[in-house]
């Protein structure tokens, strides 16, 4: 019963869809006929921590070929006995057992003996007691001290029916009574809201298929709004009017920017829910984001489009996970990658998930995209979501941009409300593009690596036409060779416009001759690096992320500095990866990267002398970023520079100014990977500045005279953008 996130859906797409799918109910585990009706009815009792349930759950067994299902409820529920308002000898059996820590109510029922399952059954369920909530802190939910209810399946709130694997899809009804004040989100239509003032009723119905249910709840403040048919909500734990418009504003650019991409928001209703804990979770139909999360100005075009497509993708079209997840990826790849696609940065994200699988990801820790299901690191999102935001890209370049977005079109409509894989988007691109695909497939999703492309010789020589330009294309990775469509770039003497030109690689060396009408400037493949590939060493920039990678770092903490920030560096030191080293023997050792923690090491100056060739300065008390001053005693700062016995590894230099400042650099540091210095201010760290150091196509380019040599802009996926006027 694993749950996947999706970080960091409910009436009918259309009229037509009113009354019946477009298409058949999607085959559902064991061979049910229909998803699962649940009728809940449940009385929540937050400040104790209980809840007060009865279900009136309709089956349709269909082709179920078990004598029994089987339901589980959490342990801590006293749960009555079942009722089956049905005729014949029904047998019943409750025990009591465990997932691992979890306590579980396991209810079995068997059908009478020598008869076959009806073609439906209703079976009703009635309990009480602790919930299990999934962000318990430990301390009672009292007026002063508040924290989000949040219960999905994992709590077993309602009876799950245990299948082995896939568990059934769902539709249902939820009827909630809280306390005053207390608000309930769910799946689905808000079809009531009654508030009478000693407690509030509340009733979700949801009639599309759903793979769980959520219940969220806490002392909101609710906020609407409206866009043509679709209602937009906000619940946030305080009274914040302005916050509010601003999350419905920002809806209304973005569900119809998704509508025009891909096909019909398939819900009735959009919500962006408040949460206690920091989350950054997608739903059908709301995003549940963390207080302070929420409060960020930078995430309503960044975070928030990632999470308002989720609907579309995960969501929507669900994910058949004995394939893997292939919802992250598509979502990353139409939103974040998108977004920087439309301003013209789209190659510079590309890089930096190419730096990412080369920084998280080694032969020990490599998977193919098939096995990926969510993230739990920066290697599982290495791979689960950069790795694949590259497949995608490629496969739109192969197919082109017109077959790619009507593949996915029809992909979505096929899929809505079912269970999709790998395979069926294949067959979508293959139906469209009519290419076979098959080989792509296997080669970037069931098989993990990847190509290590450089130039080996390159020649010029002048002929009777003109020039001829001769070059070699190398596969330097250990095992497969991949079959690869490889762009590359020739700029010449006389000619404004460089060539633009693509090789199929197939070999692990590969030749290549091109006739020029001038004399051969330079030539560079992958120039906008749209080909996943592992990035070649010295083509990397130090950055963060290149430290955070290696397992093996050495961790470095000053002997002789302040000694109130000696605690806060030991924090900071518990939070990486490595073994700690002493201040003697760090330079000395260029096999791994290195974390130095403090102000004054003695042999730092390699790298204050590397940090000047960039236009940083370091002093006593300051730091100069191109001329801009930041005191050290207001500020941290995080320095990365290559290390000057192995520059594939990196050397970060975190300097504290204050012991209260440590947790939160330490939180905040892996999520500003790409960048080669960092500068907060405060105790409450607050970057001030940030950049990354200059990408170097080493292994790519040969250069036959000096020069400028421009690229010219790529056309993004589409020629609209969110605001933009409906067509």
């Amino acid at each position: 019963m694993s749950t996947i996130r999706r970080g960091f859906t409910c009436l009918f797409l259309s009229l037509f869809f009113q009354g019946a799918l477009l298409c058949p109910p999607p085959a559902l585990a064991g061979g049910l006929k229909r998803p699962v009706e649940h009728k809940l009815s449940i009385e929540l009792k937050p400040h104790l921590g209980t809840l007060t349930a009865e279900d009136a759950l309709t089956l349709y067994p269909g082709k179920w070929n078990e004598p029994s299902f089987v339901f589980l409820l959490h342990g801590d529920f006293k749960v009555d006995p079942v009722e089956i308002p049905h005729q014949g000898d029904w047998k019943i059996s409750a025990t009591k057992t465990r997932d691992g820590s979890k306590p579980i109510n396991r209810i079995e029922i068997f059908k009478p003996t020598n008869n076959n399952w009806p073609d439906f059954i209703q079976f009703k369920f009635r309990y009480r007691g602790p919930y299990r909530d999934l962000q318990e802190t430990g301390e009672q939910n009292s007026v002063e001290n508040a924290h989000t209810v949040f219960l999905s399946q994992n709590s077993l709130f309602y009876p799950v029916i245990e299948t082995g694997n896939a568990s059934p899809l769902i539709i249902f009804e939820m009827q909630t009574t809280t306390p005053p004040g207390w608000e309930v989100v769910s799946e689905g239509k808000r079809i009531s809201h009654i508030d009478n003032g000693g407690r509030i009723s509340t009733l979700w119905k949801c009639d599309d298929p759903m793979e769980e249910i959520h219940l969220i709840t806490d002392r909101y403040h609710e906020f609407r709004g409206r866009w043509e048919d679709i209602d937009l909500q906000v619940f946030l734990r305080s009274k914040d009017p302005e916050l509010a418009q601003r999350f419905i504003e920002t809806a209304k650019l973005y569900i119809p920017f998704y509508q025009r991409l891909i096909g019909s928001y398939p819900f009735v209703k959009f919500a962006v829910v408040e949460n206690s804990e920091q989350t950054g979770y997608g739903m059908p139909s709301f995003t549940l984001l963390g207080s302070q999360v929420i409060r960020f100005p930078f995430i309503l075009h960044t975070s928030y489009p990632h999470e308002i497509l989720h609907n579309w993708w995960g969501n929507g079209a669900f994910v058949k996970t004995e394939e893997g997840n292939w919802s992250e990826g598509l979502t990353t790849y139409l939103a974040d990658h998108l977004m920087q696609d439309l301003k013209g940065k789209g190659d510079r994200y590309r890089f930096q998930e190419l730096m990412k699988y080369k920084n998280y990801v080694s032969k020990k820790n490599d998977f193919p995209l098939n096995e990926f299901i969510s993230r739990t690191d920066m290697t599982t999102q290495a791979i689960g979501y950069g790795k694949l935001v590259m497949v995608f890209h490629m496969l739109r370049k192969r197919i082109g941009e017109k077959v790619f977005l009507d593949a996915l079109h029809d992909f979505y409509f096929e899929h809505i409300f079912k269970r999709a894989g790998y395979q069926n988007l294949q067959e979508a691109m293959e139906a469209h593009s009519r290419q076979d695909l098959s080989t792509f497939f296997r080669q970037w999703i069931s098989s993990k690596g990847a190509p290590q492309i450089t130039l080996g010789k390159v020649s010029s020589q002048k002929t009777k036409t003109g020039f001829q330009l001769d070059f070699e294309v190398l596969q330097n990775q250990n095992g497969s060779t991949f079959d690869l469509d490889l762009p590359y770039i020739i700029w010449s003497e006389n000619n404004a416009a460089p060539l633009i030109k693509m090789a199929t690689i197939t070999q692990s060396n590969q030749n290549f001759s091109i006739s020029l009408s001038s004399a051969p400037r330079a030539i560079l493949l992958d120039p906008w690096n749209e080909v996943f590939r592992q990035l070649n060493e010295g083509e990397v920039p130090p950055s963060i992320s290149q430290s955070f990678g290696d397992s093996q770092s050495l961790i470095v903490i000053e002997e002789n500095g302040e000694q109130a920030l000696q605690g806060a560096y030991k924090y900071i030191a518990s939070t990486l990866n490595g073994k700690k080293d002493t201040e003697a023997d760090w330079l000395e050792q260029g096999d791994h990267s290195v974390w130095l923690l403090g102000h004054h090491f003695q042999k730092n100056q390699p790298l204050l002398k590397w940090l000047e060739t960039k236009g940083i300065i370091v002093k006593q008390d300051i730091i100069r970023i191109d001329g801009q001053p930041y005191s050290l005693k207001e500020h941290s700062v995080a320095l990365t520079v290559p290390h000057p016995k192995s520059p594939r590894h990196s050397i970060s230099w975190i300097l504290l100014h204050s012991a209260e400042a440590a947790k939160g650099l330490a939180r905040k540091l892996p999520h500003y990977g790409k960048y080669g210095y960092l500068v907060f201010k405060g105790d409450q760290p607050t970057n001030v500045a940030k950049g990354a150091w200059p990408a170097n196509p080493k292994g790519r380019l040969h250069r036959f005279s000096n020069g400028p040599l421009p690229l010219p802009e790529q056309k993004p996926l589409v020629d609209f953008r969110p605001g933009d006027p409906l067509e």
